[in-house]
């Protein structure tokens, strides 16, 4: 009898372990679902680390809503020719002297510039667009007042990107009388100013 009693005590166990391991299973599986949605979920809204996966040196993210990845090769140090200012997505400007390295170091996703072209400034009678355009003084001389004149980030390029700053504008270009003097506001708008011809 305490055999028959033993036997079924084994079998009950067995069947127990049986039904845990089913479980077990199942919760397993469960969890390989969930991790399936989690690798689709970065594969979509979290694609940014995905995205510069794909890059072995700097990977700029452009865009905000719907972001692009770009892999730049050999500006991971942000050294070199200044690209200046960039805009972020939360519409304010970062001011630094190499604005898109900087983004693309932390995987920052970085807006249009348009997003940070609004308002103006004053140049002398004229107004010119804030981050978009410059401010060219050109002294007058003895002869006459100073003359002022908005222009845009393409007249005055230099090695900037998308934002214009004395650090990346193009002054030897502009300056072929004299010395040119670069300066920006508290706002960090640029005027130049171009001594008159002797």
């Amino acid at each position: 009898m305490y055999r028959a009693l033993a036997l079924f005590s084994l079998v009950l166990t067995t069947l127990a372990c049986a039904d845990d391991s089913t479980e077990n299973q199942g919760a397993s599986g469960s969890g390989g679902d969930v991790g399936a949605g989690a690798a689709g979920g970065l594969g979509g809204s979290g694609g940014s680390l995905l995205g510069c996966d794909a890059c072995d040196d700097l990977c700029l993210v452009d865009g905000c809503d719907e972001p692009s990845f770009r892999c730049e090769v050999g500006m991971s140090l942000c050294d070199g020719l200044p690209s200046g200012p960039i805009c972020g997505c939360n519409g304010e400007t970062l001011e630094a002297e190499y604005g898109s390295c900087e983004f693309g170091q932390s995987e920052t996703p970085f807006a249009d510039a348009a997003l940070c072209q609004t308002g103006t400034f004053l140049c002398g009678p004229s107004e010119c667009v804030r981050n978009a355009e410059v401010c060219i003084v050109i002294d007058g001389g003895a002869a006459g007042e100073p003359t002022y004149e908005c222009r845009t980030l393409n007249e005055v390029k230099g090695s900037c990107s998308t934002i214009p700053s004395c650090e990346c504008i193009g002054i030897t270009d502009l300056c072929n009388i004299g010395d040119c003097d670069c300066t920006a506001d508290a706002d960090h708008q640029e005027t130049i100013s171009i001594p008159a011809a002797p």
